[in-house]
C-alpha cells in the first residue's frame, strides 16, 4: 500500500484506507528480526557455496542445510545480544527523521 500509485487509485476510487500519512513508521532496520533473517541467509548461502562451488545441489540439500543452521544458531547467544543492543545513534537519526527515511 506505500505505492504511490496504488494510493492515489484507492483515493480516487473513495476507498478509505491508512495512508503514508497515517500509517506508522517500518523501518526494518531497527527489527532484530529483520537483521536475523539476512543473517541465516548469508550463512546458509555461504556454506552452500563451499559445500557445492558448481552450484549443483538439491532442494534436500538446501533444507539440509537450512535446518543445520538454525540449529547452530540455537545456542549462538552472541548474535542475538548483538542483535537486540540498542543502537542509540540509530535510534536517534529515526526520531529525528520523524518516521521518515534516514
Amino acid at each position: 500500500m506505500k505505492s504511490l500509485e496504488t494510493q492515489a487509485l484507492l483515493m480516487e476510487q473513495e476507498i478509505d484506507f491508512f495512508g503514508n500519512q497515517e500509517w506508522p513508521g517500518n523501518s526494518p532496520d531497527l527489527n532484530a528480526c529483520e537483521h536475523l533473517g539476512s543473517v541465516m541467509k548469508d550463512r546458509v548461502e555461504s556454506r552452500m557455496i563451499e559445500l557445492f562451488p558448481d552450484k549443483k545441489f538439491t532442494r534436500h540439500d538446501l533444507m539440509h542445510r537450512l535446518v543445520s543452521m538454525l540449529d547452530e544458531m540455537k545456542s549462538d547467544t552472541e548474535l542475538f545480544e548483538n542483535l537486540l543492543r540498542f543502537d542509540p545513534e540509530r535510534l536517534r537519526a529515526v526520531k529525528e527523521a520523524a518516521g521518515g527515511h534516514t
